[in-house]
């Protein structure tokens, strides 16, 4: 390179790194910060939001024909330094971007309030001669970048209120429940205008017989309105029932389950609940629900057939593993069966030990969260107990183990740097009385509170044995 050349870079290089003030002209200054702060809060890379490098200016201009002091903002999407000839950014009037090459698209800033963003696609709603229309256009893997302009403006508050009483009329619509859907995605909407759509979603799904949009417009209904909600709550688990009745697959099982496990406040679908965890080999789980909803002559009942099937399986499992075959590797749901179908390790310690050290030995595994020494590799929530022991283990804390606290861990840390250092100032004859006499106080304290941690623990583990 040539001296010119040198030169010639090092002024470039010095234009580079200019910056010059980002939106001096913009009138929408609270919606720029607020735009800012949504880029911020979603940590978006790249965004100019107050300055800019002056190498963009003239990119800007040319490929997006903007003024750099018009901009609310500004996303470089080149992952270049001071480049901008890619990304997305807004005046007080449009949107634009450009991403990957593609063409530069922009559309009015404000009608992003009728856009909601879908992988790679944002869709925008329209209304066109009276009938109501979808469009999408590209937008890469930025969505979250759209989302973060979508939601600075949802608090214009003048402007979403008129694009609310915009809507309303399509709210009121008989509509689809694609559309419902599709419209009920808008952020821009009230509560209100959420909860018809939702409702919408509901009956239409009923009447329909089509749960495409089920879950969702459930879940949807009670976070906008618990109240509204509380209305539909009779016709939502029956429907949801129903639902079960079909040949699902274990995605839907699932996600209906999660409905009645939710909403069945009254335990007036305990018998489908059991039916559902046990297609989905949610064992213990249907154990301890049958123990804490069923009335004592069903829950009997229940646990018997239950047991009875587990010994069932229980057998065939252990003639395959007596003649060498690996069963678990065709039958993997086998595992939460095997040992009588995985409650905590606590549980099954007091069944076949009753011992404290044993139930030591298993709890310090089970904080560890390292599996159990056995051919198999069971994990020791895989072990379980006998059902005749759930009165007990229905009354004892699992979580409740006494463990060093943070401030001890801290002070135990302390105590051991101090302890080295002292011991430098002892071998070099500098350590004062006062020094050994603190640090004796200090290992004192620390002594007593590990004492009293282990005394803690010995009392909690004394339950599992109280038997």
């Amino acid at each position: 390179m040539g001296f010119f050349d040198g030169i010639k870079k090092f002024a470039n290089e010095m234009v580079d790194d200019e910056i010059c003030q980002l939106g001096e002209n913009a009138q929408k200054r609270e919606l720029k910060n607020r735009i800012a702060k949504q880029l911020k809060q979603r940590k978006i890379s790249n965004a100019s939001t107050k300055k800019i490098e002056h190498k963009k200016v003239d990119n800007l201009r040319e490929v997006f024909n903007v003024d750099y002091r018009d901009l609310l903002f500004f996303v470089d999407t080149t992952m270049m330094r001071n480049n901008g000839t890619l990304g997305i950014g807004a005046t007080d009037e449009w949107v634009f971007w450009k991403f990957n090459d593609e063409q530069r698209l922009a559309m009015p800033l404000n009608d992003l309030l009728l856009c909601y963003t879908s992988d790679d696609k944002l869709i925008i709603v329209k209304l066109e001669n009276e009938q109501l229309t979808f469009n999408s256009l590209p937008i890469g893997d930025k969505a979250e970048m759209f989302d973060a302009v979508i939601a600075a403006l949802n608090k214009e508050q003048k402007t979403v209120v008129t694009y609310q009483n915009m809507l309303e009329p399509l709210v009121e619509r008989d509509l689809t429940s694609y559309d419902a859907l599709r419209l009920d995605l808008l952020e821009v909407l009230s509560p209100a205008q959420h909860v018809r759509l939702e409702k919408l979603l509901i009956e239409k799904a009923i009447a329909e017989n089509d749960p495409t949009f089920w879950s969702y417009a459930v879940h949807q209904l009670f976070s906008n309105d618990s109240e509204e909600f509380e209305t539909f709550r009779g016709k939502i688990l029956e429907h949801t029932v129903s639902l079960l009745q079909g040949n699902l697959t274990k995605e839907n099982i699932n996600e209906y389950l999660d409905i009645i496990n939710k909403f069945d406040v009254d335990g007036k679908y305990t018998t489908v609940k059991l039916e559902c965890m046990l297609k989905l080999n949610r064992v213990a789980e249907a154990k301890m629900l049958a123990y804490s909803e069923l009335p004592e002559s069903e829950r009997e009942e229940f646990l018997a057939k239950q047991e009875q099937k587990e010994n069932e399986l229980r057998l065939k499992i252990e003639k395959a593993i007596n003649k060498g075959e690996d069963i678990f590797v065709n039958n993997p749901e086998y595992v939460y069966v095997y040992l009588t179908g995985g409650l905590l390790p606590a549980e099954y310690a007091v069944i076949v030990g009753r011992r404290v050290e044993y139930v030591d030995a298993i709890i310090s595994k089970m904080e560890r969260e390292t599996p159990i020494i056995n051919r198999y590799q069971f994990t020791l929530n895989e072990l379980a107990a006998r059902n005749y022991w759930f009165n007990y283990f229905a009354d004892i804390n699992h979580e409740a183990l006494p463990t060093e606290g943070n401030w001890a861990k801290v002070n135990k840390f302390v105590l051991n740097y101090g302890g080295k250092e002292l011991q430098k100032r002892i071998d070099h004859g500098v350590a004062t009385i006062d020094e050994g006499e603190s640090y004796v106080k200090q290992h004192e304290k620390v002594q007593r509170n590990e004492e009293q941690l282990a005394e803690d623990q010995r009392k909690w583990r004394e339950q599992w044995i109280k038997l």
